[in-house]
Formats: C-alpha cells, structure tokens, sequence
C-alpha cells in the first residue's frame, strides 16, 4: 500500500491535504476541469454534492 493511505489510516495524515490518485486525475482530465479549480469548488460547496455534480457538468469540455 501507499505511505499516503497508511498514514491516513493511522490518523498521522494531514487532513487538510488533498492527494489527487490516478482515478481523480484521470475523471478531472477527462472532463477538462482542473484540479485546482474541482477542489475550490467543492470547499465553496460545503459538502453539497449538487453544487459539485453542477460545476463539473458546466465546467466540462465536450469530448
């Protein structure tokens, strides 16, 4: 397993930092959204995940 999930596990991982797996990276870029801007938005949403389904569909390129 990652050193990042192990420490996660054992509570010593930062919670306030956000790593970004090949499956994030891959949906983000997929979709033309940057990271940068997909993690904004989804602090402004506090946690409603509408607002998030919402920026990712206005956000998107078509492919």
């Amino acid at each position: 397993m990652r050193h990042d999930l192990w420490t996660f596990l054992e509570g010593t991982l930062c919670h306030d930092i956000m790593f970004g797996y090949s499956g994030d990276r891959g949906f983000l870029q997929q979709r033309g959204v940057h990271p940068t801007d997909f993690l904004r938005s989804t602090w402004a949403a506090k946690g409603d995940e509408k607002k998030i389904l919402v920026f990712v569909r206005q956000h998107a390129t078509e492919a």
